[in-house]
């Protein structure tokens, strides 16, 4: 009588990137006990072998003898891969705006994600483009962070962006002047970059007007709703009037 060989009991296993096989335990084996990728002991896979890939694998072990005495058992190993996650911001078109964006490249393409974490918030399961990415849109300046992408309870690494909103314009609004009443005075702002202009106290960029008293004059530039400012000031001195005196008509004196 030969003992039959009996393969305790693998449970089916789900791992994150990788998974060991452990050494096979059981009862009667005979020491030519293995995994394999077939059935009746095809495609030998030897215990401490690394699995990274979704596979299942048979436990067989043998007497050899006639009749041969047999045993096999079936272990399905389920690989999740971890994501390896890049982020990268588009910032917002205006001051203020909402129309920032954070895409995550690096994904598997066209996958179903368990969970999506960002700024710290649970966003639910995601589904990756063709292309392998995932955009956030409608986002302001700042920044968001952690930003990690769950598969099947294997983690990405944490990423953070920062948006931010456009800089600000350059405007200067010249030179302090010195004027006696009376004066026309024109002020022109330099403004490099296009910017919309206001003036301050009815002022228009570039038209002449006539001061009656020492003012501050500030210039506000806007651009897409970026805001910066300078001022000048206009100093209005007064011009002396000097009474009119008659011609006068007089003998030797």
């Amino acid at each position: 009588v030969n003992k039959t060989p009996l393969v305790a009991d693998l449970a089916d296993q789900e791992e994150c990137d990788t998974y060991t096989l452990p050494a096979i335990g059981g009862t009667d084996l005979t020491g030519g006990e293995s995994y394999y990728t077939s059935t009746v002991g095809v495609g030998a896979v030897s215990a401490g072998s690394t699995i990274t890939t979704t596979t299942t694998l048979f436990v067989y072990d043998e007497t050899g003898t006639i009749p041969n005495c047999f045993t096999e058992e079936s272990v399905t190993i389920t690989i999740n891969k971890t994501p390896v996650i890049t982020a990268v911001g588009t910032d917002p078109t205006t001051c203020g705006g909402s129309d920032g964006i954070v895409t995550i490249t690096g994904l598997a393409n066209s996958t179903v994600y368990t969970d999506l974490i960002f700024d710290g918030v649970s966003q639910g399961s995601i589904t990756s483009t063709a292309t392998g990415t995932y955009v956030i849109s409608g986002l302001s300046a700042g920044t968001y962070s952690p930003i990690t992408v769950e598969n099947a309870g294997c983690n990405s690494t944490s990423a953070s962006v920062t948006l931010s909103d456009p800089r600000s314009p350059t405007v200067d609004a010249g030179l302090p002047q010195s004027v006696c009443s009376g004066t026309s005075v024109t002020l022109s702002a330099t403004n490099p970059d296009g910017a919309t202009l206001t003036w301050d106290n009815g002022v228009s960029d570039g038209v002449a007007f006539n001061p009656n008293t020492t003012t501050t004059y500030t210039v506000t530039a806007d651009l897409v709703g970026c805001i910066a400012s300078d001022n000048v000031v206009i100093t209005v001195n007064k011009t002396p009037l000097v009474a009119d005196l008659a011609d006068q008509e007089e003998c030797d004196t």
